[in-house]
């Protein structure tokens, strides 16, 4: 929504909107690194410590953090420093100076009707990753989590998303200059404009045009231009982490095969043929 309302650039430099983010080689980071997970900086326990040292500033952690290599040659998923920066560029771009948090209160949850869970701004970067999802999160929040995708699937029209920025999210995205395969994960995981894509060993809904988030515990959403579908799971008990849970794998598929759609098979590293659709 920041994209397409002109708030931020995709090749823009973080730097220019946010000055001491250069520091330590950052100079050169732009917002599409960020939201790619290839800004080099990780990972969040060293982010966390040092936002402790600093009063719970994590901008300031952010500022002092060096990248561990070049930026923009692998991809590390890893939220908290997505989430730390696109909160705070939100914060000096956005015209009232909302966080990440407030934001998708009042642009997203609003305008769709939804009750998501919610974190005053002192929180915003947790507060926006529970937002996202979170294992057990309730029915009302995974409700509204997949009316968000849903509105996604179609075009985004009701949250403001435009042709360009639409574009760019389903198209799929070119690999770090070192090559597939994320640093913090060991998997084959592909992210683009904050979203995850599908992968030959994490595949979802029915062509690559799709495009999810996942959370805690094994949950995970999507939104599926293709069959104009949007999707939530989110378990009672925690489940295993990336790249998938049974239990939602064997929902996922089980939905777009209701609604004409082929589940893709997961291929694991080093066999041809991987396992079947649903993981067996």
């Amino acid at each position: 929504m920041a994209l397409s309302r002109g708030l931020l650039g995709l090749d823009r430099t973080v730097a220019e909107y946010w000055p001491h983010f250069a520091r330590h080689g950052k100079h050169r980071i732009t917002v599409r690194q960020v939201l790619a997970h290839r800004t080099g900086i990780l990972p969040s326990i060293r982010v966390k410590l040092e936002a402790r040292t600093r009063g719970g500033s994590v901008a300031g952690a952010l500022e002092e953090a060096r990248p561990a290599w070049e930026p923009g040659t692998r991809q590390a998923h890893d939220d908290l420093t997505m989430l730390g920066i696109t909160t705070e560029l939100l914060g000096r771009t956005d015209p009232y100076r909302r966080k990440l948090q407030r934001f998708v209160t009042e642009e997203v949850a609003r305008p769709l009707g939804l009750s998501l869970s919610a974190a005053d701004d002192s929180d915003a970067v947790g507060g926006a990753a529970a937002q996202q999802m979170s294992a057990g999160g309730g029915g009302a929040e995974v409700n509204g989590v997949a009316k968000a995708f849903g509105d996604l699937a179609t075009g985004g029209d009701r949250l403001g998303i435009s042709r360009d920025v639409f574009a760019e999210i389903v198209a799929p995205p070119p690999p770090p200059s070192k090559g597939w395969g994320d640093a913090v994960l060991g998997v084959d995981l592909r992210c683009s404009l904050g979203f995850l894509k599908a992968s030959p060993s994490f595949p979802f809904g029915s062509s690559d045009r799709a495009f999810g988030i996942a959370g805690a515990g094994g949950a995970f959403a999507f939104a599926d231009p293709d069959l104009g579908l949007g999707f939530c799971y989110a378990g009672d008990r925690e489940g295993p982490a990336l790249p998938g849970d049974a239990r939602e794998r064997s929902l996922r598929n089980a939905v777009l095969r209701c609604l004409g759609g082929q589940p893709r098979h997961p291929i694991e590293p080093g066999t041809e043929g991987g396992t079947d659709a649903d993981g067996r």
